[in-house]
């Protein structure tokens, strides 16, 4: 069995299929993994929201910060922004199906031969592979339960640093699901520097990209992410992202997990503008 790991799609429908068609996918034999941010900002996130649940077993997808939005969308919940991207999903004959699909997602998976970790942003330094695969757990119940929407209200309300009469189980999920679907950079105590979204070397002095702090108590696994465009695709021993900001009118690539072949397909659905 051979997994190809393909970063951030953002509606980018066309671009989607004629790169997956490129791929030597088996059926039925092969895997896809994908990185999350499904959604939002390209032109036809419905046809990709589609396209992602006829594979059924085929594709592991981890939720991006673009996927939640969506759900904040569908719920109503105050301070995420409504984009305009997302109506046609919201306004679909089959949309509680989808926001279903979409909010049972993972936010962390280990795959079981190689050992790497597919998350949409990263993991922070102090986090072992098996506490942040427990944290992940819990916090999906809660996304996937009657709780959600709270979960992320409790979440915009960290941001704002506005914390006060929300329970310390939805706070300490909140902070989780903020790291792995929003890091990008570490300062030198490790914690998450938010808001930042540059390129790597424009990142404030004292901080680090979260994935070369020595610190890193998942080094020993490789760490599959997406979400930072302006990093685009690497390919490090320990880390690799696969955000090449097709979205942007970048390439949408593909990475083979077991031999690390990169396949790219330029993007075939216009650039998103900032």
């Amino acid at each position: 069995m051979a997994s190809y790991v393909i970063g951030d799609i953002h509606g980018c429908a066309r671009t989607l299929r004629r790169l997956v068609a490129r791929l030597p996918l088996r059926p039925g034999r092969d895997r896809l993994l994908a990185t999350g941010d499904l959604v939002n900002r390209g032109p036809d996130s419905l046809s990709v929201l589609r396209w992602a649940m006829q594979q059924e077993n085929d594709l592991i997808c981890v939720l991006g910060n673009h996927d939640l939005q969506l759900l904040a969308a569908a719920w109503d919940v105050q301070g995420f922004s409504r984009a305009r991207a997302l109506k046609e999903v919201l306004q679909a004959g089959d949309a509680e199906r989808l926001l279903q699909w979409v909010r049972t997602r993972p936010l962390l998976v280990q795959d079981e031969e190689s050992g790497a970790l597919l998350v949409h942003a990263g993991l922070l330094p102090a986090w072992t592979a098996q506490e942040a695969l427990t944290r992940a757990a819990q916090c999906e119940e809660l996304l996937a339960g009657p709780r959600a929407p709270a979960l992320l209200s409790a979440m915009r309300a960290l941001e704002a640093g506005a914390m006060d009469g929300i329970p310390a189980e939805l706070v300490e999920a909140a902070a989780f699901l903020r790291v792995v679907t929003s890091l990008r950079i570490v300062d030198a105590q490790g914690a998450m520097v938010p808001s930042f979204t540059g390129a790597l070397k424009e990142r404030p002095a004292g901080t680090r990209a979260w994935f070369t702090a020595e610190e890193r108590r998942t080094r020993r696994q490789r760490v599959l992410f997406g979400h930072w465009a302006r990093l685009g695709l690497m390919l490090r021993k320990d880390a690799w992202c696969l955000d090449s900001g097709c979205v942007w009118g970048g390439a949408l690539s593909a990475v083979r997990l077991d031999d690390g072949r990169i396949f790219q397909e330029p993007s075939a659905d216009g650039a998103s503008s900032p």
